[in-house]
């Protein structure tokens, strides 16, 4: 036996005993154990790799030629001279198909004279005065038409002009980068620049019915449905999220696979399957995750959440809040104020969670076990008792939910209306079900025989088929969307939004309350009926006391707006608080999830 075949020998009869004695010192838990040893084992690689050759190598090429030079000469030998410049990295991570907005990835191999700035200058916008780092410039403005018709239309002037691509100081704008002129620009020196989103942060509202995501660098959110679902007239397909819309024909009769029952997550493998498909080909371990978990998740479920994301997917960084602390966290930044409640009525429940500096006030939560699911599955109940069996059609009819119920506003005027013959009454209509052969889309029409009252879902006209399936809505429009004021109604012994509003609000300290009822904040999809707001606000108007003031907030798109508001945070200065990389993760494990993650809320 040679000598380095005796030394390596050494060397492995010297790691068993010395793995067994660092491990039992480091934790008895199982997953700590193999956190350590992963850890001792990437120190010894990373301690080979810096002693290889190539490393050596890759170093000198990039700090003694590279950086005199500007570029490396032994990959671009035909621009051998000065002058030439490359997009920053960051235009990598948010490039566009076209190469718009100075995206493309080209050298410019000739820097005109007429480009006075350079990739890495600071700079501050001469109109609005916030900071910037240039990512990228185009020799004239190089974007879709739409958008420079949009921007540029009162100055066509700065469409034949250098325009450069920056990186915005999160100090100065919440956006993460935009397209200036050049005339724009002034130089700055002696200030430091700040900027969370040089990493593109992929963020994701985790929903139990529908998930939506997005880059932070995009403003395209994603919405899918979290589920798999299976069809009897595709018995050996199983659709994943929208696949459903986009390779599914005949959507009659799904039989759904939810990841979420009753607001915790309990089938991984289901959920996991969604995952992979939103995640597609995104390269994590230089991209960050921002997902939001469950109302009041459980710490093991959490723990699992926090392992899979660090150790399968090997994000750069991770972090997760539930949807009420990235809305509060949003509100409390667009108008500085100190306290807000999140009504937050989605598909499985309804909280009601106060804030009070971005924390949570836990006396006053409170949760309402009525959501989208149930109203859908009564409606199906109702349907089924009086006119079809639509029991097994779950996404049909939460379609005719959302196409034609509304919230009342008068709920014994209404009722006495829906009692008028059919000619006199304003609340019947026929609703078309979709047969996904000539109907694609379920539509309504006026209660009667002519075929010239045909309409979209949108109002618009449309022409008659035959062999149509009707369901005659009446009652059934408003007296669904009752149950989320009224659970009683059902048999659910529980209070209503309105009235759990009040009943959280008062078992907060008296000094606080009036604030609380000046700054309600609704998100979810329930809040889309039509007069949920004007009903909520009558209600707890004739509730509270006659001089506290009362203002709800409905934002634009209450679907989406926890994940926009999570956009927002992950492109904010102080990002770096709320999330834990995967070097923090690889040293401390799950415990500085736990820590941080409480600690932020």
């Amino acid at each position: 036996m040679d000598r380095l075949a005796l030394f390596q020998f050494g060397l492995l009869l010297l790691a068993v005993p010395l793995q067994y004695f660092i491990l039992m010192k480091w934790s008895s838990k199982d997953i700590e154990q193999a956190q350590a040893m992963n850890k001792i084992t990437n120190q010894i690689n990373q301690m080979f790799h810096y002693l290889s050759p190539s490393t050596w190598f890759n170093w000198f090429i990039s700090f003694v030629i590279e950086v005199p030079l500007g570029f490396n000469p032994l990959l671009h030998r035909r621009t051998w001279r000065r002058g030439i410049e490359s997009p920053a990295t960051e235009v990598y991570h948010v490039r566009e198909k076209y190469g718009y907005f100075a995206t493309s990835p080209a050298i410019r191999s000739y820097r005109s004279e007429y480009v006075q700035y350079r990739v890495g200058q600071v700079i501050r916008h001469k109109l609005y005065g916030y900071r910037a780092v240039i990512i990228g410039w185009d020799e004239i403005a190089s974007a879709p038409d739409q958008w420079l018709d949009e921007h540029h239309q009162d100055h066509p002037e700065y469409r034949k002009q250098p325009n450069y691509s920056v990186l915005l100081d999160t100090r100065d704008r919440h956006a993460h980068k935009t397209y200036i002129p050049q005339e724009h620009i002034e130089v700055i020196k002696h200030t430091k620049f700040s900027s969370m989103a040089t990493k593109p942060i992929f963020v994701i509202d985790n929903g139990a019915y529908m998930s939506k995501s997005t880059m932070n660098t995009t403003d395209n959110p994603r919405i899918v449905p979290n589920c798999v679902m299976k069809s009897k007239f595709y018995p050996r397909r199983t659709f994943i999220a929208d696949q459903i819309d986009n390779e599914c024909p005949n959507k009659t009769s799904l039989y759904y696979q939810l990841p979420l029952q009753k607001g915790y997550l309990v089938d991984w493998n289901i959920q996991k399957q969604v995952w992979d498909h939103l995640f597609g080909k995104i390269p994590f371990k230089s991209t960050g995750l921002l997902m939001t978990e469950p109302y009041m998740n459980l710490n093991f479920i959490r723990e699992t959440m926090d392992q899979i994301f660090f150790e399968e997917y090997e994000v750069a960084s991770f972090a997760r809040y539930d949807p009420a602390t990235l809305s509060a966290y949003q509100y409390e930044n667009d108008t500085k104020s100190n306290y807000v409640l999140v009504v937050d009525s989605g598909f499985s429940f309804t909280h009601i969670v106060p804030f009070h500096q971005g924390r949570k006030l836990l006396e006053g939560m409170t949760r309402i076990d009525v959501g989208g699911k149930l109203l859908t599955n009564q409606l199906k109940s109702v349907i089924s008792y009086r006119q079809l069996l639509v029991m097994n059609e779950t996404y049909i009819i939460n379609e005719l939910k959302e196409n034609v119920c509304f919230v009342s506003l008068d709920f014994q005027e209404d009722m006495r209306k829906a009692r008028l013959p059919l000619g006199e009454n304003p609340h019947a209509i026929d609703y078309i079900l979709p047969d996904y052969n000539e109907i694609k889309q379920g539509y309504f029409q006026t209660p009667s025989v002519s075929t010239s009252n045909i309409y979209n879902a949108d109002g618009s006209k449309k022409s008659s088929t035959k062999q149509q399936q009707i369901v005659r809505m009446n009652v059934e429009r408003f007296t669904i969307p009752e149950i989320l004021f009224r659970p009683s109604t059902i048999g659910i012994d529980q209070a209503g939004i309105a009235e759990s509003i009040y009943n959280s609000v008062e078992e907060l300290p008296e000094h606080i309350r009036p604030s609380m009822y000046n700054n309600i904040l609704l998100t979810g999809g329930n809040c889309l009926f039509p007069n949920f707001k004007e009903r909520l606000e009558n209600e707890l108007r004739s509730m509270i006391n006659d001089d506290y003031p009362l203002r709800i907030t409905l934002p634009e798109n209450p679907i989406t707006h926890a994940l926009d508001s999570g956009v927002n945070l992950t492109n904010s200065s102080d990002y770096a608080n709320y999330c834990v990389t995967k070097r923090e993760y690889d040293e401390h494990g799950v415990s500085i999830c736990h820590r941080k993650f409480t600690d932020s809320c």
